[in-house]
């Protein structure tokens, strides 16, 4: 199967090639130690999946402009999402500018917010890119997951060993640092293992032989231990919210529905009473500062959020502005990706984000509806993996800030809103 899919691989385009290479490469890159150079002053994070995406665009626009030139059908729903990201991208920039020319003049600030913008945005230009120039089909889509669970394998097999993680569970205590996962992006990591996790447990739920399942179901429970050690407490919310998420929606009678609801509060239960689970409550306690302090230190963020976003209503302060407009040592962000969005962009930044993301579900739903089999199992994952990354995002502004993942997550959504869209209307015509 592996061998086919490498072959498959070879027979793509060069833009699809590309875009497969930028995915996986982020999965990668998260993993690998972290570069910066000095430039102008600032210190730069140096990120090959940043550059690639400027690479892919050149290649894009030269298709565009030359005698390949993209023709795509059009989807009424996928291009009003594009309008609203472009609509988006134009306040933010015009947010991140703007203010500091009033407040603070053409300063270094200047170039280190839109720097941020440039960084933090490219999420969804990636996603924009797969949606609009490039024409997936539906095996590509099953491709794709296929190379991402095989290289998540390889990185949970790595970290399992290298970290001697079965070793470590029995050395757990209150002596442990956040810095034990410092040579790599320790809080995109587990989201981006979280995300793999919910997709193989979505695919179990499919018409498949038992050999195949306990496959799955082995890779499930190797990626999510792997998860568990990162300590996010975010990544928490995201899984736990997701597995709910993935229970009601799939497509099983009610009574089962309501016995897997219950078998699996009854093993959270049973997990948080073993030692692992103890340790991780501790962790949400917060390490090394009192529960209510560390409370008060995130509601404080939220309410300097509130302020700014209330004081720049109309234009917000723009990417990497947070920490420019409150007192000194009152942080870099909101840890709440939707009071980020208010900061970052005002009123009008804020309802595009949540129009931008309703519109996201609403487009994942439908494709559900119009899928079977592998690519169905996979869409109900991804629409898991968004509902818990929205619950998560109450406590963190990791749509801003979670640059790997971002990347693989707007990257796979692109490729399964379009490949799926791209079949129904074929069925459609067809009909």
């Amino acid at each position: 199967m592996f061998l086919f899919t490498i072959r498959y691989f070879n027979n793509l385009e060069l833009k699809k090639k590309i875009f497969f290479f930028i995915v996986l490469t982020s999965l990668i890159s998260g993993v690998l130690p972290k570069n910066y150079i000095t430039l102008f002053g600032q210190q730069v994070f140096i990120s090959l999946p940043y550059l690639l995406i400027l690479f892919l665009l050149i290649v894009l626009i030269s298709y565009y402009f030359f005698p390949r030139k993209i023709i795509l059908k059009k989807e009424e729903s996928i291009d009003k999402l594009i309008n609203f990201i472009i609509i988006w991208w134009i306040i933010v920039f015009f947010s991140t500018t703007i203010n500091i020319l009033i407040y603070t003049g053409p300063d270094l600030y200047l170039f280190e917010n839109i720097l941020n913008f440039i960084k933090w945005s490219s999420g969804l230009a990636f996603f924009l890119i797969g949606l609009k120039f490039i024409n997936w089909d539906e095996k590509d889509l099953e491709i794709i997951i296929k190379l991402l669970i095989f290289t998540v394998l390889i990185i949970s097999i790595f970290i399992l060993f290298d970290y001697k993680l079965f070793y470590f569970y029995y050395e757990l205590s209150g002596n442990i640092s956040w810095s034990f996962w410092e040579g790599m992006a320790k809080h995109e990591i587990p989201e981006i293992l979280g995300m793999i996790s919910l997709m193989v447990l979505s695919l179990i739920f499919i018409k498949l032989s038992i050999i195949k399942k306990i496959i799955y179901l082995i890779l499930f429970i190797l990626i999510f231990i792997d998860m568990l050690f990162f300590f996010s407490r975010e990544t928490y919310i995201t899984i736990f919210i997701g597995i709910l998420t993935l229970i009601i929606i799939k497509d099983i009678s009610l009574i089962k529905k309501i016995i897997l609801i219950f078998f699996y509060l009854f093993l959270l239960l049973v997990f948080l009473k073993l030692k692992f689970g103890q340790f991780v409550i501790w962790t949400i306690n917060e390490i090394n500062i009192d529960p209510n302090r560390a409370s008060s230190f995130r509601f404080d963020r939220w309410i300097s959020a509130l302020k700014i976003g209330l004081d720049h209503p109309f234009v917000g302060v723009g990417f990497w502005g947070f920490k420019n407009f409150v007192p000194h040592g009152g942080g870099t962000s909101a840890h709440n990706a939707y009071l980020q969005a208010f900061v970052v962009g005002g009123v009008p930044g804020f309802f595009i984000f949540i129009i931008i993301i309703a519109k996201v579900i609403a487009l994942i739903k439908s494709c559900i509806k119009a899928s079977n089999g592998f690519n169905k199992a996979i869409c109900e994952g991804m629409l898991s993996v968004l509902i818990g990354y929205l619950a998560s995002a109450f406590f963190s502004d990791h749509f801003f800030t979670f640059y790997y993942f971002n990347i693989i997550f707007w990257g796979v959504t692109a490729i399964l809103i379009v490949s799926i869209k791209k079949h129904q209307n074929v069925s459609y015509a067809n009909g």
